[in-house]
């Protein structure tokens, strides 16, 4: 009788053992891998776009791009009709599909030239963000933005700096246009562009502002209650005393959620005070700063949400 060669249901289970240790170690670093790459895509996206607000700026006077604008508005108290319409016949923003004016990737677009939000006012999201939004949470944020005049800004995944910070917000924000109008901040007025920061990872607007208003006389008095003095740091603003960081659990209320991550909750500020990034890349945010460059950071400083502070 000839015997039959084969393997035993011993050496089966062994062979099937080590297959399933070497996947097991294999299997997290494959997913590192992945993920380092979606932080390079990110970090490429951020570049282009800083690149994108230089460009801006040389075509502005140095001006940089605002957070929002305005059109067909009315400011002046004598006015009939104060606020903001649509102009009749506009086309919406380029990239949010904003009705009433634009967002900061609806100025930058011509630079950019890639990707869209919304296709039309009302319309759904498109999914294609172009280099607006990183792939890491391109597939699942929303769009908390949508009935808000039909704007698509829910859909950016990179924010601009909003940072009231020390009264020295490089974006400021004002009502001095009958409704939270925004101006672009001047390069002369930026007196460290290498560590401010220009864009980072979050919903169109990113930073931490006291008590979610525009106006900053009240903003210095809620930045003494939501930092006050602490081990080395006097109450307030202090140059590297590090921002209250918001709370991961749900990126998508991030920009209208008060939780921060070391649960203080800005010590009874009950607005916008942490900084409102996604922390997405092994707990950290890439950012893109005036002068050009990005950078990875765990947490950020006071100075680096200022304009001129020191």
């Amino acid at each position: 009788m000839k015997k039959l060669n084969g393997f035993t249901l011993i050496e089966l289970l062994v062979v099937i053992a080590i297959i399933a240790i070497l996947a097991a170690i294999l299997f997290p670093v494959f997913a590192q891998a992945r993920d380092k790459a979606r932080g390079a895509t990110c970090q490429s996206n951020l570049k282009q776009l800083t690149l994108a607000f230089m460009m801006y700026a040389q075509d502005y006077d140095e001006t940089l791009a605002p957070m929002w604008g305005l059109n067909n508005c009315k400011s002046d108290a004598a006015d009939a009709a104060p606020g903001c319409a649509p102009i009749p016949g506009s086309q919406p923003g380029v990239y949010t599909g904003t009705t009433w004016g634009g967002y900061w990737p609806d100025f930058i677009y011509p630079y950019i030239k890639a990707g869209k939000a919304r296709a039309a006012a009302g319309a759904a999201a498109t999914k294609n963000r172009g280099v607006f939004t990183c792939p890491t949470v391109d597939s699942f944020i929303q769009d908390i933005s949508i009935g808000w005049g039909g704007n698509g800004w829910g859909t950016t995944g990179y924010g601009i700096n909003q940072g009231y910070m020390h009264n020295d917000p490089i974006f400021p924000e004002d009502n001095s246009c009958g409704w939270a109008c925004s101006r672009g901040d001047t390069l002369a007025a930026i007196t460290h562009p290498s560590e401010s920061i220009e864009l980072g990872e979050g919903y169109v607007g990113i930073g931490p502002y006291y008590n979610g208003g525009y106006d900053l006389a009240k903003n210095a008095a809620s930045e003494l209650t939501a930092y006050p003095a602490s081990g080395a740091y006097p109450a307030g603003y202090s140059a590297n005393r590090p921002i209250e960081q918001s709370l991961q659990s749900d990126i998508n209320n991030i920009v209208f959620g008060t939780e921060t991550e070391d649960g203080t909750n800005c010590n009874g500020i009950g607005g916008y005070c942490h900084d409102r990034v996604f922390r997405v890349h092994a707990k950290s945010a890439n950012y893109g700063f005036v002068d050009g460059h990005v950078k990875s950071f765990r947490a950020t400083t006071m100075k680096m949400w200022t304009a001129a502070s020191e």
